[in-house]
């Protein structure tokens, strides 16, 4: 009988000493991951020395912000949900935490952006111009491919751990991590007008052009090169899940989302040939106190799938986001968006 209680004491012992260590170890982790992606003010690697109130406070908050940020359980403490998340494959950037979609301070001057890409492979080549295909599709930027005897503003290669810049071959401050993790990571717009995309190298990429289930083990190279692209352009990560410009990688995206369309176009207008445009037939009714003998167009946005039940804007205190295209005023609060012009 005394062997047994000493069993069972000594067993409750070790299980409580590991769950101490998975819980530290843990901590830690989501301290470097929040450091490394602009959460924390880094301190000191070794948490438990900081013993300091104010470092307890600011861990707890930029957790919470994270939590929020990506429509988590926010409780400014750790949660499974929180430690899923952050051991997925994601870009190398760190995050903006404003609102959906956030934008660089600096965007092209011009609508003619070359690139070239670091590789020869014909198929990769033909992903490459896929991508750009899908941001030229929403607006009046134009890509070309640029000769080699040139500089071009977007220069694509594929690289791994610690590595250089191609263009001004200065060292590139965010290394590589193998198979995993950071995925790829790229630079915004700048005063020089060269960006760089880096690929890592290390990961057995799918070269599909189509979404399949069939690659959910194998990132989609496609996927990643239109997300880089988006922050060459001037974007930011977004908060919203089905984005192109989220931040942590999924196959399933592989086009555009509404929210990577009002913010591509928020920095470079709607594409010219593809305003949608409706007719505003004469129409008479005991209500109406307007009518007009001939149609007009009246450009618009599109509209979600929610039947776009706007609130009254005296009632709100607060909005999302505006957005202003030539004469129009667009409100958006929540999924839902009011056209004030």
């Amino acid at each position: 009988m005394c062997v047994l209680i000493l069993y069972l004491l000594i067993s409750t012992s070790i299980v409580t000493a590991d769950n101490m260590n998975n819980s530290a170890s843990d901590e830690q982790d989501v301290v470097n991951f929040l450091s490394k992606y602009g959460y924390l003010k880094p301190l000191n690697n070794d948490i438990n020395s900081n013993n300091s109130i104010r470092y307890k406070e600011n861990y707890n908050e930029a957790l919470f912000n994270f939590q929020e940020f990506y429509n988590l359980p926010a409780t400014g403490e750790i949660n499974q949900e929180t430690l899923k998340l952050i051991k997925q494959s994601r870009c190398g950037l760190p995050d903006a935490v404003l609102s959906d979609y956030t934008l660089h301070p600096k965007k092209w001057s011009h609508f003619n952006i070359t690139w070239r890409a670091h590789v020869g492979d014909s198929h990769i080549k033909s992903l490459v111009r896929k991508a750009f295909s899908i941001w030229e599709e929403f607006t009046n930027l134009k890509f070309t491919e640029t000769p080699r005897n040139r500089y071009p503003n977007i220069f694509i290669a594929f690289t791994a751990r610690k590595h250089k810049y191609f263009i001004h071959q200065r060292e590139c401050s965010s290394d590589f991590d193998g198979p995993g993790n950071v995925l790829a990571h790229a630079d915004f717009p700048n005063d020089i007008n060269v960006t760089e995309i880096h690929i890592d190298n290390a990961e057995s990429w799918s070269y599909s052009t189509t979404v399949d289930a069939s690659y959910s083990d194998s990132p989609s190279l496609l996927n990643v090169i239109i997300h880089e692209l988006g922050h060459t352009l001037g974007l930011e990560h977004s908060s919203v899940n089905t984005s192109i410009m989220y931040s942590f990688y999924s196959n399933s995206r592989s086009k555009l989302d509404q929210d990577d369309i009002w913010a591509i176009q928020n920095l470079y207008g709607i594409k010219s040939k593809q305003k949608p445009t409706f007719n505003v037939s004469t129409t008479t009714t005991q209500k109406s106190l307007l009518t007009t003998s001939t149609p007009k167009n009246v450009t618009v946005l599109p509209k979600d799938n929610n039947n776009n039940k706007f609130p009254d804007l005296c009632s709100l205190q607060t909005i999302d986001k505006f957005l202003i295209v030539k004469t129009h005023l667009y409100i958006f609060y929540k999924k839902n968006y009011s056209n004030l012009s």
